[in-house]
């Protein structure tokens, strides 16, 4: 996936990944992650639940409660998917386990451009 990432832009360089997929995830460039945009990101990765994820997703994680994620909130809820201190734990069983399929996704870098 994160070839896959580098599609978009081939010039990013990979400092920050989640910068890199807020990006990514960013369809339409606005700065804010939207909940159509997650719920497409989602699928595109194969999720079956998404719309479910992405409103457990933004209910936990969209503090300012605006309808959409900025790239402060997007770092809180991937960090607590790996369990930082930051950002704590996922309470959210169907996220959760949605999430890993995500991650599996993001960081299997088998996939290429092209799809080879």
């Amino acid at each position: 996936m994160i070839a896959l990432l580098n599609c978009k832009d081939a010039t990013t360089k990979v400092d920050d990944p989640y910068k890199q997929t807020f990006d990514f995830i960013d369809s339409d460039n606005d700065g804010y992650i939207g909940r159509e945009e997650m719920i497409a990101f989602f699928q595109t990765l194969g999720g079956d639940d998404a719309e479910e994820a992405v409103e457990k997703m933004f209910d936990e994680y969209d503090l300012d409660k605006d309808g959409k994620l900025n790239l402060e909130e997007y770092r809180l809820s991937q960090d607590a998917l790996i369990g930082s201190p930051v950002g704590g734990n996922i309470k959210s069983e169907g996220y959760e386990g949605f999430s890993e399929k995500l991650n599996r996704n993001i960081f299997d870098d088998s996939s290429t451009c092209d799809g080879q």
